[in-house]
This record gives C-alpha cells, sequence and structure tokens, in this order.
C-alpha cells in the first residue's frame, strides 16, 4: 500500500498542530493537564497510524521483490537447464553442487556419479599420466586468473564420458562472485565435432601434402610478388634446404638460381596475367653447388575461391640425365652415320635391323634392300661350317668376336674386312641384339700380299729368294726325315750371262734370265723348289728321291734345256751354259 503525498501531507499538519497545543496553554483552565495528555494521546494514534501504514508498504514491496527474485530465479534455472553448453558449479570446498541436463548429456555423469572433484578427475581422466597433465594445466590456469584477477584461458581437454567414449572440450571457468576461491561456473565447451572436422581436415591436408611429397617431380606454388608459398620435399632437396618451411616467403632472387630469377619471374606474370597456363617447356637452372641442370618445366595460374589470380603453380622434372643421353645417342647417332668403319645392327636370329652409310659403301648394298635379311647374303663360300661354328661359339661365351674374314659384294667381288661381333643385353642379362663393325682390308691384304713378294720373292724372275729358300729348305730337311727318303741341294750358275749384258744390255740380260728361268721351272716337279740367289746363281731343291740317279737325270735335263739357244730380239740368239752343283741328303 502507497501512501499518498496529500495524505502525508495532512499526518504531518495534525503532528504539527498537536505540537503546538502541547507546548502552548490550555483553554481549559480548570483541566491543563488533562488536556496536554489528551493531545500526546492523539499524536501517538497518529504515529501508530502512519507507522503502520508504512510498515504495510514496506512488507508489501518485500513480497513483490521475493515473488520477482523467485521468477528470476525460476527463469535463470530455466536458462541454465535450456543452456546447450555443459555446465557445473564448483563451491570452495571442491564439490560440485550442480551440472546441467547438457552435462549429464554429453558426458553421461549425474550429480551422483561426481558429487566432488575427487570423483571427478579419475572418471574423466582415466589415463594416469594424462590425468595430472590436466589437472597441472588446470592449476596452472585457475592460479593465474586468481592471481591476475583476469579471464580464465580456456583448455582444450579431452574427457571420458561414462559410456566410454571420448569428447574433446574447451574447458574454462567463470567468477560467481569476487575471486575463483569462491563458488565457480565450469563452462565445457564441447568441441568434438568441430576437432573431428579438424583432426579430418589435417588429415586431407597431410595426405594432399604426403601426394604431392611424394610425387616424382618438383611442385611449387607461390603468390603474386612471386614469393613462395609452399613446395614439396623434393622442390626443397634442389633448393638446398631441409624442409619446405624455410622456403616460404622468400623469392627466386635470394636462391641458388638466383641467376635465373629476373627469366622466372617473367614466366610467373606472363602466366598470370594471360591467365593461360606454359606446359613442358625446358630451361636451365643453376644448382646451390653451382652446377648447371636441365628442367622440363610447367606453370600453371593459381586462383582463389572467387576464381581470381592469386599466383602460380609450378611443377617441373630434373632432365639433365635425359638430356645427357640425348647428347650422347646424338653423338652416337653422328658416329653411326659418319665413321667409315661399317656398322650393322641384328636381332637375335641374325636378321638386319639397320646399318651405316659406310656398311653400303663398302658391300654396295642399299639400306632398303638388307634391311630384314639374313647377314648370311653376305657369305663368300670360302669359311666352311666349322669356321662360323667357331665364331658363334666365341660370342656365346665371350659376349664378342674378332677376327679376319672374307665376304661377297652386291656385284660379286670377294673381299676381306676385319669384323668386330659383339652381342647386346638387356639389364636381366638376355642377349637382345648383335652389333656388327667391319672394316674392307682389300688394299690391305694386297699390300700384304706385296710386302711378302718384296720379302720373299725375286722381283724379277718370281723365284723365292734366300730368305724363302732357307724356309723351304728347313721344311725339305724336316719332310725327308719324316718320309725317309732323299734330297738334293743344287747350285746353277750361268756360263757367259755377263757377255749378253755387255754385248745387248741388261734389259736383254733380264730377259735372258726371264726365258731361262721358265725351263728350269718346266723341267723341275712341283715339289721342288727353284730359287735365285744372285744375279746368274740359283738354287734348287729336290725332294722326295728314291735314288741318287734321280737327281742325276734331272741335271742333265737341266743342262741340256739351258744350251738350247735364246732368241732375244730381231732374231738375235744367245746361247749359254750352266754348271752345276750338288749336295745330296739321305
Amino acid at each position: 500500500m502507497k501512501l499518498t503525498c496529500q495524505f502525508r501531507l495532512f499526518i504531518c499538519v495534525c503532528l504539527l498542530l498537536c505540537s503546538l497545543f502541547l507546548w502552548t496553554e490550555s483553554p481549559i483552565s480548570a483541566h491543563p493537564s488533562f488536556f496536554k495528555y489528551l493531545t500526546v494521546i492523539f499524536l501517538l494514534i497518529i504515529s501508530i497510524i502512519y507507522w503502520n501504514i508504512s510498515l504495510q508498504g514496506v512488507i508489501q514491496k518485500s513480497k513483490q521483490l521475493e515473488l520477482a527474485l523467485r521468477n528470476n530465479e525460476a527463469r535463470l534455472h530455466a536458462i541454465i537447464n535450456a543452456c546447450p553448453i555443459p555446465l557445473a558449479l564448483n563451491d570452495d570446498a571442491e564439490n560440485i553442487t550442480f551440472i546441467n541436463p547438457e552435462f549429464t548429456k554429453r558426458f553421461g555423469y549425474t550429480l551422483d556419479d561426481i558429487p566432488t572433484l575427487a570423483d571427478w578427475w579419475p572418471k574423466a581422466y582415466p589415463d594416469p599420466a594424462y590425468r595430472l597433465w590436466a589437472a597441472d594445466a588446470w592449476s596452472a590456469a585457475m592460479n593465474k586468473a586468481k592471481q591476475e584477477h583476469d579471464y580464465f584461458e580456456p583448455l582444450e581437454l579431452n574427457i571420458c564420458c561414462k559410456d566410454g567414449t571420448t569428447r574433446t572440450v574447451m574447458a574454462s571457468a567463470a567468477l560467481l562472485a569476487d575471486n575463483f576461491t569462491d563458488p565457480h561456473l565450469v563452462i565445457l565447451y564441447d568441441v568434438s565435432n568441430r576437432k573431428t572436422a579438424e583432426n579430418e581436415l589435417q588429415h586431407s591436408i597431410d595426405l594432399l601434402q604426403s601426394v604431392i611429397d611424394n610425387i616424382p617431380v618438383r611442385v611449387f606454388w607461390k603468390d603474386k610478388e612471386s614469393r613462395y608459398l609452399g613446395c614439396n620435399n623434393a622442390f626443397a632437396k634442389d633448393a638446398g634446404l631441409s624442409s619446405a618451411e624455410q622456403l616460404l616467403g622468400k623469392d627466386d632472387t635470394v636462391m641458388g638460381w638466383k641467376d635465373q630469377a629476373e627469366l622466372y619471374r617473367a614466366d610467373d606474370v606472363k602466366v598470370m596475367t594471360s591467365n593461360i597456363s606454359q606446359l613442358d617447356f625446358e630451361e636451365q637452372q643453376t644448382t646451390p653447388d653451382g652446377n648447371t641442370i636441365w628442367l622440363r618445366t610447367s606453370k600453371v595460374p593459381l586462383h582463389d575461391v572467387a576464381g581470381q589470380v592469386m599466383g602460380v603453380l609450378g611443377i617441373y622434372d630434373d632432365i639433365t640425365e635425359r638430356k645427357h643421353n640425348e647428347e650422347s645417342l646424338q653423338l652416337a647417332a653422328s658416329v653411326f652415320a659418319n665413321t667409315q668403319e661399317g656398322i650393322v645392327i641384328t636381332n637375335t636370329e641374325g636378321h638386319i635391323i639397320d646399318a651405316n652409310q659406310a656398311f653400303t659403301d663398302i658391300t654396295g648394298y642399299e639400306r632398303a634392300e638388307i634391311l630384314g635379311n639374313n647377314l648370311k647374303m653376305l657369305q663368300s663360300g670360302l669359311h666352311d661350317r666349322s669356321f662360323y661354328k667357331a665364331l658363334w661359339k666365341s660370342i656365346k661365351q665371350k659376349g664378342y668376336w674378332r677376327g679376319e674374314i672374307w665376304n661377297r659384294r652386291k656385284n660379286g667381288d670377294i673381299y676381306a674386312e676385319w669384323l668386330t661381333i659383339s652381342s647386346v643385353t638387356n639389364t636381366q642379362g638376355d642377349v637382345i641384339r648383335y652389333i656388327g663393325n667391319f672394316s674392307d682390308i682389300s688394299l690391305l691384304k694386297q699390300r700384304e700380299q706385296q710386302l711378302e713378294q718384296i720379302t720373299h720373292y725375286d722381283l724379277l724372275t718370281g723365284l723365292p729368294n734366300r730368305i724363302l729358300l732357307l724356309d723351304r729348305m728347313n721344311l725339305a730337311i724336316a719332310q725327308s726325315k719324316r718320309n725317309q727318303c732323299l734330297m738334293a741341294v743344287c747350285y746353277l750358275d750361268l756360263d757367259g750371262f755377263g757377255v749378253v749384258n755387255d754385248n745387248f744390255s741388261h734389259a736383254m740380260g733380264d730377259k735372258l734370265l726371264i726365258k731361262i728361268t721358265e725351263r728350269i721351272k718346266n723341267t723341275l716337279r712341283e715339289e721342288d723348289t727353284l730359287a735365285r740367289i744372285g744375279g746368274d746363281e740359283f738354287i734348287f731343291l729336290l725332294q722326295d728321291l728314291e735314288y741318287v740317279e734321280d737327281c742325276e737325270h734331272t741335271l742333265h735335263r737341266l743342262l741340256n734345256v739351258i744350251s738350247v739357244p735364246v732368241i732375244l730380239q730381231n732374231q738375235t740368239t744367245a746361247t749359254i751354259t750352266a754348271s752345276i752343283g750338288r749336295a745330296n741328303r739321305q
């Protein structure tokens, strides 16, 4: 009940009048005290009425405040019970005095399960090591908040639920009074779903990074200023760094390939401004140790979620070995094409796969004529099967054969060649090709024959000289011993040969010697040897004689044919004789 202002004013006027009556002379002279007492009683009654009315107002106001408090408390409980965040109330005696329904819903624990913190810790954190860490971390955060009277820094904790599952929460505390020694509210914000999503995202990132790191090419990406945003391990290794993180924020001007930085920057700008990829172009790069390598690079624009160009993504492969192999192949191809030795490549069956120009020049066959044909087409027929059998046996045992062989050209000419046949194997050691390289040694053979002729034969008559005579004499002696027969060594000297030289010239003397030589050769047998050892001196060997008389008969025939006149020129004749000495050997 509220007192109006008019009523309060009336009470005040009455009190004032009573006070005046009390202190003034009583109008009733016979009973002055009675009047005063009456006034005091009236004043008391008025005061009682006033304070009674005032007290009723206070009581009414108190009831209204109590009702409002109850309403607020009910509203607060409704809010806490409806709050989707687990809440718990701890007092200063480490008792848990309240948990909201969401707490029980998330973790399964009721207040009966965890009435105190001593009950909560082993259930929420069953692993002793993790429980010790969580307790220390919570205590440290609580102490910091108490000392600094500041905000409680949230902790990420893994709580074991009543059913054995684990949930991740951000744990915090809120003051309900002046400090954390008084009852305080513990807030456990469940971030399990977010944590699961973060873990899945991190797993995806790790998987993507693992894929990038294991790609057998170098991968990098840059921002619009050509600063590196990331790379894989292979790229970091090329840059001389131990990890990709060391590359972040750097540009090419501080890398080992700084000499090519402007070129790389120009490529980046071209890709980003044109929004067009550049694929599979070759370029050189300087490594941190100063070597030069070859790269096959591709660069594409890097876009953000809005589709705007935010940088450039690049990949490259180190093709230095391939470039060196290409150079080697080009060199080998140049050698193959330009060498003066014939080169032919066959499969394992001997069929021709390729041949060079020198092969064509030597054999006379065009390349198109011999492709697919067998090398047997070149055989001369001068070698028997045993020769080729030994040749292939050497190739199978040693991997090659080298030697002199006679082959036939396209025009039918037989020629000598110095041939090397080598087998080519794969990584498993199996023979997959044969390579033959050869040179035409026909001229060499002719020169050898000429040298043989000069060394062992008389240039004028073509008879063996002293060197060859000695060799044949040793053979004849050995044969004579082996066959147990006679042999004779005879010395022949032409009489009057000097007169012919003096009268008819040396040319006529040479002609006479040739004629006499022919007569002697026709008189001797094929197994006998005739040699010229001087101007008109000859020695001949008679082999396989049964009797001494056989030698004498031969000598008489020789003297007779030599004494027959020789027509030299213009019917001019010359007659000479010979003197013969012999030695027999049994």
